[in-house]
């Protein structure tokens, strides 16, 4: 059986990035970047995912992309406030960055009151955020409102039943009742 020989992708990706021009630049950027978010040898710590994204631009979606990717959880935070921040842009993607933001605020600088603010903004911009529902409810089981948690859980879990990450929450919150 003939086995042609492997080829690695991230040589491909940068010179598609070297060439490519107008959107088709964009694109290649934040495929390359997460290339390296993701798949490269070493992950995000030895390849420069923010360095690559900043060369693609502004857009919505590279700021997204930074929020969730870049290396310096304070790049993140700051490309999340610029596309919340930002008009003329899809609500959804302003829903995420909140989640992003808000995530950073809870998990990085523990200041509650602003991340579940910006949860509770991402929720008014997209209803359907059930990321951001989630980190309410688990808030509201880390003070001990442990109940009611698990019924906001459950609610979300029917809602969206595809969405494994909230079957395993209230699977854990189950175990934290008894």
């Amino acid at each position: 059986a003939f086995r042609a020989p492997a080829q690695a992708l991230e040589p491909q990706l940068r010179a598609r990035a070297t060439v490519a021009s107008g959107p088709a630049r964009e694109a290649a950027h934040l495929d390359l970047a997460l290339y390296l978010a993701h798949i490269a040898p070493g992950g995000a710590v030895a390849a420069p995912v923010a360095a690559v994204l900043a060369q693609a631009g502004d857009s919505a979606q590279t700021l997204l992309a930074t929020a969730r990717h870049a290396e310096d959880p304070d790049a993140r935070r700051r490309a999340a406030e610029r596309l919340f921040e930002s008009t003329g842009v899809p609500a959804v993607d302003r829903a995420a960055a909140a989640v992003l933001l808000a995530a950073h605020y809870a998990d990085y600088a523990t200041i509650w009151r602003r991340a579940e603010d910006l949860f509770g903004a991402a929720l008014e911009l997209d209803p359907s955020s059930w990321e951001a529902a989630l980190r309410l409810a688990l808030r509201r089981a880390d003070l001990g409102l442990v109940e009611t948690a698990r019924q906001d859980i459950a609610r979300l879990a029917a809602l969206y039943p595809n969405a494994g990450r909230l079957r395993r929450e209230l699977a854990s919150l189950e175990r934290r009742r008894y």
